[in-house]
C-alpha cells in the first residue's frame, strides 16, 4: 500500500505539478514506487496496482496536464514491461492456485443480476445487511466503521465540487469505491461473478483505505482557508474512528479482555520476540536449521481441537480445519509464542506450514488428496490429516498438536502445559524413519497424469520409500539404492552430497521447478519431477551438487513452465 501510494503521488505531480521538473520526478517516483511495491510483496501489489489503475483513468478526465500524464504512465508501464517486472507478476499467477477471473464470468454476472428474479432478490437481500468482513470497508450503521465510512463519504460527495482538479479526482474517485466496493461486497457471498471474486474485496477494500483518508484531508484544506478553527477537529474523526474499528471491528473479542495487556507490552517495549518455550527449545536442538546447515527434518501442525479454545471461544466456528485461523492468536496469548509460522521460523525452525497468496497449485493439490479429508482455505497449508508414511516423504519429523494423539507411528517426546484461564496443552510427537534427502526408491513408475500420481501414492502410501512415481521419462532405465545421501540448504539454494554404486535417484524433500539451475559442474546428474511436487535427483558415483533457486524478472519463464506442468 505505501508503494501504491507512492505512485499515486507520481501520478498527481504529472497531472498537476508545477515544478520545473515535474515529468523527471513523476516518472522517477513512479518506477521507484513499481520497484518498490513488486519486491516487497508481489502479491499484495497486485491488489495495489488494480486501485491504481482505476485512479488514473478518473484523473486523467480531468488532469490540466493529460500529455504529461500518459506520457509518464507509458514510460513506467514500458519500464514494467521490459525489465521483466510484468512477467514476473504473471509468473508468481500461473503457479498460483488462485483462480484468474474472466471476462464471461463478468458479463454473465450483470445478465443474471438483470435478468434472473431469484439471483437479484437474494443480490439485494445481501445489499442491505452487512455480512462477514463488509463491515471492515462499507458504511454499516451498526459498527463502528460506520463513523469512518460516512464522513468520509460526505466529504468526499463535498469534493466533487472542488475546483482543484486532483481533488476533484480524489473525491469522485473515493464515492465510486465505496459504492464499488458496497455492490461488490454484496455479490461476494453469492459468488455472482464467478471467479472475480478471487480477487477478495476485501484486499482491494486494503489497499483503496488511501481514499478513504484522503477526503477528510481535502475538507480540512478548505476549512484551514475559511474556517480555521473548524479544521483540526476534523482530523479527530478519522483518527478515533480508526482506532473504533481496530479494537472492535478487527480484533477478535477474546483479544480485547487481554487488550491492556497487549497495550501494555506494545507501547512500553515489553515485546522482545515469540517466547523460547520448551517445545520450541526441544526442535532448535533436533531440526534448527541455519545457513548452510543440513536438513534434519521439519515440524507439521496439528491444531485448531483446543478444548479450552472452545470453552473461551464459543463463537468460532466448530470445524477443526476452520479454526486453524483462530489458533496463532490465540496461542500466544496463551503461550507467548503461536507455536506456528512465524513462531517457528524466527526459531530457525523449519515446518510444512505456509500462509499465502500465491500458494502453488501442485502444494495445495497434494495436500488436498494427501493430507486431509474436505475443502480448506487454500491459501493456508498444513497436515489437516495425520498420514504418516505421506509426513515421513516429505521430510516431516516431528507433529505440533494442541490435543492427544492416538497414533501408533507417532512418539510424544515434549509436553507443554499452562494453567490458568487460557490453559493449553500442546504435544509433541517424533515420526521415525524420515526422508531427510536420505531416501533412495528403486522401483519407478512413470505417469505423466498428475491426478494419477496422486491416486497411485494415496493407495500405495506404505511403499513410498522404495517406490517413487515420475512425470516423464527418465534418462536411465534402472536404479540402485544410494549408498548416503544428505541434504542442506542455503539462501535459495540447496546441496545435495551423496554416493552410489551406480545410478542412483535421491527423493528430495524440496519442491520441484525448473527454475532449480546447477551451481558448478552437474557431473551427470539430473532433476526431475517426483511424486507429484517433489524433486527427484538422479545421479552416479560420489557428488557434491548445489542447485540455486534463479527465478525472478529477468529470469520467470522457467516458472510458468513449472505452471504446464501443475495439472
Amino acid at each position: 500500500m505505501a508503494a501504491a501510494n507512492f505512485m499515486i503521488c507520481s501520478m498527481v505531480i504529472a497531472a498537476h505539478g508545477k515544478q520545473r521538473h515535474a515529468f523527471a520526478i513523476a516518472v522517477a517516483g513512479g518506477v521507484t514506487a513499481l520497484i518498490w511495491g513488486v519486491y516487497a510483496s508481489a502479491t499484495y501489489f497486485v491488489f495495489d496496482l488494480v486501485v491504481v489503475g482505476g485512479f488514473f483513468v478518473i484523473l486523467l478526465l480531468g488532469a490540466p496536464h493529460r500529455a504529461r500524464l500518459l506520457a509518464t504512465v507509458a514510460l513506467i508501464a514500458a519500464f514494467f514491461i521490459t525489465t521483466g517486472l510484468a512477467g514476473y507478476i504473471e509468473a508468481l499467477t500461473s503457479v498460483s492456485m488462485r483462480a484468474q477471473p474472466q471476462l464471461a464470468d463478468l458479463v454473465n454476472g450483470l445478465r443474471l443480476l438483470v435478468s434472473d428474479e431469484a439471483v437479484r432478490a437474494s443480490f439485494v437481500s445481501t445489499l442491505l445487511v452487512c455480512q462477514g468482513q463488509m463491515s471492515q470497508y462499507v458504511p454499516c450503521i451498526s459498527t463502528p466503521s460506520f463513523l469512518l465510512f460516512a464522513f468520509s463519504l460526505a466529504a468526499a460527495v463535498c469534493g466533487i465540487r472542488s475546483s482543484n482538479a486532483v481533488f476533484r479526482a480524489i473525491s469522485i474517485y473515493s464515492v465510486l469505491l465505496q459504492l464499488g466496493l458496497r455492490f461488490a461486497g454484496a455479490a461476494e457471498p453469492i459468488r455472482l461473478f464467478g471467479n472475480f471474486h478471487e480477487i477478495a474485496v476485501l484486499h482491494i477494500a486494503f489497499a483503496a483505505s488511501t481514499f478513504i483518508v484522503l477526503p477528510f484531508m481535502i475538507a480540512g484544506d478548505w476549512l484551514l482557508r475559511r474556517a480555521r478553527a473548524f479544521a483540526w477537529p476534523m482530523f479527530l474523526v478519522p483518527s478515533v474512528a480508526a482506532a473504533a474499528i481496530i479494537l472492535f471491528v478487527v480484533v477478535p473479542d477474546y483479544v480485547r479482555k487481554h487488550f491492556p495487556s497487549i497495550r501494555s507490552t506494545i507501547i512500553n517495549g515489553g515485546y522482545k520476540g515469540d517466547a523460547q518455550t520448551p517445545i520450541i527449545r526441544y526442535l532448535q536442538r533436533h531440526i534448527g536449521l541455519q545457513p548452510g546447515g543440513e536438513f534434519r527434518g521439519s515440524v507439521a501442525t496439528y491444531l485448531g481441537q483446543s478444548e479450552t479454545m472452545s470453552r473461551l471461544l464459543p463463537d468460532i466456528d466448530t470445524d477443526r480445519y476452520i479454526r486453524i485461523s483462530d489458533s496463532p492468536l490465540y496461542l500466544f496469548i496463551a503461550t507467548q509464542n503461536p507455536h506456528q509460522n512465524t513462531g517457528l521460523w524466527e526459531a530457525g525452525i523449519p515446518s510444512f506450514d505456509e500462509y499465502a497468496h500465491m500458494v502453488t497449485k501442485a502444494l495445495v493439490l497434494f495436500t488436498q488428496q494427501l493430507l486431509s479429508e474436505k475443502p480448506f482455505d487454500y491459501r493456508i497449508i498444513r497436515a489437516y490429516e495425520i498420514r504418516p508414511d505421506i509426513l515421513r516423504m516429505i521430510g516431516v519429523r516431528y507433529v505440533l498438536s494442541d490435543g492427544p494423539l492416538d497414533i501408533p507411528a507417532l512418539t510424544e517426546v515434549e509436553r507443554l502445559q499452562t494453567g490458568g484461564d487460557w490453559d493449553v496443552t500442546l504435544f509433541l510427537y517424533r515420526l521415525e524413519g524420515t526422508n531427510l534427502g536420505n531416501w533412495s526408491p528403486t522401483e519407478v513408475t512413470v505417469l505423466q497424469n498428475g491426478r494419477a500420481v496422486l491416486d497411485a501414492m494415496k493407495s500405495e502410501q506404505q511403499v513410498l520409500r522404495t517406490r517413487v512415481f515420475l512425470s516423464s521419462l527418465p534418462p536411465v532405465s534402472s536404479f540402485t539404492a544410494m549408498k548416503r545421501g544428505a541434504l542442506s540448504f542455503s539462501i535459495n539454494e540447496f546441496r545435495f552430497r551423496g554416493e552410489a554404486d551406480g545410478w542412483s535417484i535421491a527423493l528430495l524433500p524440496v519442491q520441484f521447478s525448473y527454475c532449480w539451475k546447477p551451481v558448478g559442474p552437474r557431473d551427470g546428474s539430473h532433476l526431475v519431477r517426483a511424486n507429484y511436487f517433489m524433486t527427484g535427483l538422479i545421479f552416479k558415483g560420489t557428488v557434491d551438487l548445489r542447485y540455486q533457486f534463479s527465478f525472478g524478472p529477468l529470469n520467470s519463464q522457467c516458472r510458468k513452465a513449472d505452471a504446464k506442468t501443475m495439472n
